[in-house]
């Protein structure tokens, strides 16, 4: 089954968490992840000066090792003041169009946060 994530709300909430198990579990489960989209709040986890680096290196650390797709919502990034100059490894900046995009190509969407 493939999966897009929207993760929305400051990254030190709780549904940061559980996106993240939920995901994990997921891939574990042969299931694949079209992408994790940020939005809101939530973008801050992928600012390279991250105030939430331990969450930040675990969303790098399962980008890299399944091959997912981790967007900030360019609205939210550049209302936080995120531009592609402040973006983390393993991060991209998209608009909702790219997340409309991931939906219509997944076989599930769930939305985590605040």
């Amino acid at each position: 089954m493939l999966f897009a994530i929207m993760l929305s709300g400051p990254s030190g909430h709780a549904s940061h968490r559980h996106a993240l198990k939920f995901c994990q579990a997921a891939i574990a489960a042969g299931h694949q992840l079209q992408c994790v989209f940020f939005i809101g709040d939530a973008v801050e986890t992928g600012a390279s000066l991250s105030p939430a680096r331990d969450a930040q290196q675990q969303w790098q650390h399962l980008a890299s090792t399944a091959d997912v797709e981790l967007t900030l919502c360019s609205g939210s990034a550049s209302h936080c003041g995120i531009d592609k100059h402040h973006l983390a490894q393993h991060f991209t900046l998209g608009g909702l169009g790219l997340w409309h995009d991931a939906i219509s190509r997944s076989d599930r969407c769930l939305r985590f946060g605040a």
